[in-house]
């Protein structure tokens, strides 16, 4: 008999009934508790012939936790596979090549190289009983949107809750098929009564999109399912935090400082390989940022643009912003475009240089505000442009080159903006003529630099998503941005302090 919950376990003596002997005293029948290895047994009679539930996988592991073999637990369906066809002593050659659950179906390519062809044959032929479908949770792409109903749940254990917002929460978890740590994020189907059409709208969207791209720096989609309360996503990695933190933490950080300048190339790199995609962000900001270890990785595409099967690649449409941020055009409600995203990553820019520069972004929130009465960079095009001479004026000379940047990113003018592209190769290319040569490898991170991610060259990045054709732009336009007489003053003496310093090194 399957048992089917945890009190079935504990409780042998449940069904049993109070009985009188002859002379009507209670008499209790003496009974020995069954043991593991009894009770593993009763799932593996030699007449079985159903194929195993969630629920009976989840019970194999429960007692296997509490057997003499715990690290079994991990594996269930291995474990019973194995057991099924009397092989159950090769289950540590399948652990000891990192082989788990999670790697079913099985076929030819799958197993140790030591496992004989004969016992592959019998491995296959009964892997059916435990395919169950929450094996394809985890698959990624490859996988399929799963439904949980009534009574049952997705295979997961919470953790801690990594964040809210106004369409969900975001939780640690770790799962109990592949007992890795994911970000799971809940939308709830109702709210106040009613069908939670703008969450479900948002949950589709971002589903779409992560199922289409794949890059260091974007999240990865784990698999998505379905149950009677929330629509969820299971995402890879759970971050450190997000940017804004992690720049209040860079402060009074040296480590943490280099390695924030090795987020501009890299993040410009993530836009790039979205916008080859056909995929417009649409609510870059620095919570929509995260950090693991020494990555950067671009979050939240819920409200971004997929224009694969579009016509055009322009949207008059408000998906929605975040006012800090938002380029001048969307604010107005004009359309946007992938220049949208380019000033809303010149805005994260200015707060990193802020950092870099010994400020902090409260600060600067402050006189943006004391100009306007609110730090929305759109609204504060004047105060944004005091700053970034002030900026330049400060130490740590080499942290003025993103400054360069910047001030193209945050031109008014959708179509004078630079690409993702053009700003990439400035970084990582070293500018002849240039009067502050720096190192590639100070602004990105040797990971971009080597080009695993994204093909130099491709026009597709290029495309300004408007009617006419767009005048072809150059390196060297952006390098020479127009600077206001006290930024190009303080550039020349930065340059000139550099050659000044290397030439004392030098006594060649």
């Amino acid at each position: 008999m399957a048992l089917h919950n945890g009190a079935q376990l504990t409780h042998d003596f449940a069904n049993v009934k109070n009985i009188t002997d002859s002379t009507g005293n209670l008499s209790i029948p003496s009974r020995t508790p069954r043991s593991i290895d009894e009770r593993l047994g009763e799932f593996f009679t030699d007449g079985r012939a159903s194929a195993f539930t969630d629920a009976d996988l989840a019970q194999v592991s429960f007692l296997l936790q509490n057997s003499n073999h715990a690290s079994y637990s991990r594996t269930p369906r291995l474990y019973t596979v194995l057991r099924i066809i009397d092989r159950l002593e090769l289950l540590d050659k399948f652990l000891a090549s990192n082989i788990t659950d999670v790697s079913f179906p099985f076929d030819a390519k799958s197993f140790p190289s030591s496992i004989s062809s004969k016992i592959q044959t019998e491995f296959l032929q009964h892997q059916s009983t435990v395919l169950t479908n929450t094996l394809h949770l985890e698959k990624g792409e490859r996988g399929g949107h799963l439904y949980f109903e009534k009574g049952k749940s997705a295979p997961y254990e919470v953790k801690g809750r990594l964040g809210s917002g106004s369409y969900g929460v975001v939780e640690k978890v770790v799962s109990l098929l592949s007992h890795e740590e994911f970000a799971r994020k809940l939308v709830l189907r109702t709210k106040y009564g009613r069908k939670n059409e703008t969450g479900i709208k948002t949950f589709l969207a971002e589903l779409q999109v992560l199922k289409r791209i794949s890059h260091s720096h974007c999240v990865k989609l784990i698999g998505s399912y379905t149950d009677l309360k929330y629509v969820a996503l299971i995402m890879s990695p759970v971050a450190d935090c997000n940017l804004a933190s992690y720049m209040e933490e860079s402060i009074n950080s040296v480590d943490k400082q280099s390695l924030l300048r090795t987020f501009f190339g890299c993040l410009c790199n993530s836009l790039q390989y979205l916008y080859q995609s056909k995929i417009c962000h649409c609510d870059v900001k620095t919570e929509n940022i995260l950090v693991k270890g020494e990555n950067v990785l671009l979050t939240d595409f819920g409200i971004s643009l997929d224009w694969e099967d579009m016509s055009r690649s322009t949207t008059s449409t408000d998906f929605g912003h975040s006012p800090v941020y938002c380029a001048p055009e969307v604010a107005n409600f004009e359309p946007r475009n992938s220049s949208s995203d380019i000033w809303s990553l010149g805005c994260v820019f200015l707060e990193m240089t802020t950092t870099l520069k010994g400020e902090t972004v409260s600060q600067m929130h402050q006189n943006f505000k004391a100009y306007s009465e609110n730090y929305r960079f759109y609204a504060n095009l004047k105060p944004v442009d005091l700053w970034i001479e002030d900026l330049y004026t400060l130490k740590s000379y080499p942290d003025n080159e993103p400054l360069k940047w910047i001030k193209s990113m945050l031109n008014i003018n959708p179509q004078d903006r630079p690409t993702a592209q053009t700003i990439f190769s400035i970084i990582t290319q070293q500018q002849a003529g240039s009067d502050t040569l720096f190192s590639p490898v100070m602004f990105c991170g040797l990971c971009c630099l080597e080009g695993d991610d994204t093909s130099f060259g491709s026009e597709s990045d290029r495309e300004r998503w408007i009617e006419e054709p767009e005048e072809q732009r150059t390196l060297h336009q952006y390098l020479s941005v127009n600077l206001d007489p006290a930024l190009a003053q303080a550039d020349q003496y930065s340059a000139a302090l550099e050659r000044n310093t290397h030439g004392k090194q030098d006594p060649s």
